[in-house]
């Protein structure tokens, strides 16, 4: 604790009863302030702010336990100790509800002043004391809980690379996702979309690397070929979306539930990135709304690099503006059209993120 003398203000409108616990007071080591009414007292709270306030509840103009109930959310360190010629319970009830450490009743000696003063410094020591040791306590759990969230999303990352590893061609197309996807929620957060909070936002951004892990379990000879899919092997490499979901779905079932929010949206966009708006997609064939809303930004992300960078089946990139032109034309059929408008906003800003992390 600071060796400071606690600081001590008498709200009191007796002038001789106040003058003499100023001397009382500063006689016994306190740092003393004084007020006769409550618009004084704010005045002198304002300027010094002191630790403890002894409150007289009759007081001309607004009450003692009027004006304790009205600055208790701007003090709330303050500790009161209430002084009052009247002995009424419910005085006393509503006084300590309001947080006051303690009440006496006038006539009292100065010793006795003096002890109630000591009692209430010592309470407010150790709430004091509490709270620094709350916020120290609050402050490790945070930074263990963001030490444990770094351990589980690169743990999760590197599972995702290490899936994308079987096809190099793909580069940096997992740290792309999470911004291109990043950039869209949040313009999409702006324009009121209820379901985006910052919870949703952190997710997103988490689990956006899970989307195609489930191509870990499609052969070589499918994943990697340089020509196009015939249909039996296009059916194959569609399971990759129950395959990823799957091995997420074993995962959340491992893990609390407080913990498994962003492994929950990741089996969404895993299972769901390649359903359409009209219906056509896989693995569900589910239409519109019925497509998680994380599935839907995610879709057009996908889209938009699988485009802008060449891949072992086709080894040019597609322009930016062209892209734009294809996901604008497909908006109502393989994307949500309302997505699809916040994308045109931000179109700019995809572009950005490829040449920021090009392969």
């Amino acid at each position: 604790m600071s060796s400071e003398p606690v600081s001590v203000m008498v709200v009191e409108d007796e002038p001789v009863l106040r003058g003499m616990l100023e001397t009382w007071l500063k006689k016994n080591g306190y740092r003393v302030f004084v007020a006769a009414d409550t618009t004084e007292a704010e005045r002198v709270l304002e300027m010094a702010n002191p630790q403890l306030m002894m409150l007289d509840i009759c007081l001309p103009g607004e009450s003692g336990i009027d004006f304790l109930e009205r600055i208790n959310p701007t003090y709330p360190q303050l500790g009161v100790l209430i002084s009052s010629a009247e002995d009424e319970t419910s005085t006393v009830v509503r006084a300590m509800k309001l947080g006051a450490f303690d009440y006496i009743v006038k006539p009292y000696s100065l010793q006795t002043c003096l002890l109630a003063v000591k009692g209430a410094e010592e309470r407010w020591q150790l709430r004091t004391q509490m709270q620094r040791h709350q916020q120290v306590l609050e402050r490790t759990v945070t930074e263990r809980t963001r030490q444990i969230e770094t351990v589980q999303d690169t743990t999760v990352f590197l599972m995702a690379k290490l899936a994308q590893s079987r096809d190099d061609e793909t580069g940096m197309h997992l740290e792309r996702m999470r911004f291109y996807t990043n950039v869209l929620a949040k313009r999409m957060a702006k324009a009121s979309w209820q379901e985006i909070d910052e919870e949703f936002l952190l997710s997103l951004f988490r689990a956006s690397p899970l989307h195609d892990i489930g191509k870990v379990g499609i052969p070589d000879a499918i994943l990697l070929k340089p020509a196009k899919l015939t249909p039996e092997e296009f059916e194959t490499m569609k399971t990759h979306t129950g395959i990823g979901s799957a091995c997420l779905s074993d995962a959340i079932d491992q893990v609390p539930p407080e913990t498994a929010g962003f492994l929950q949206m990741g089996h969404l966009v895993t299972r769901y990135h390649h359903e359409n708006f009209d219906g056509s997609g896989y693995p569900e064939g589910l239409k519109g709304l019925q497509i998680p809303l994380a599935a839907r930004i995610l879709s057009i992300a996908d889209f938009y690099d699988a485009l802008a960078f060449p891949r072992i089946y086709r080894p040019t990139s597609v322009p930016h503006p062209e892209i734009v032109a294809m996901i604008r034309k497909q908006a109502g059929t393989k994307f949500d059209p309302e997505i699809v408008e916040i994308f045109l906003e931000v179109a700019d800003e995809f572009q950005k993120v490829a040449q920021r992390l090009t392969d």
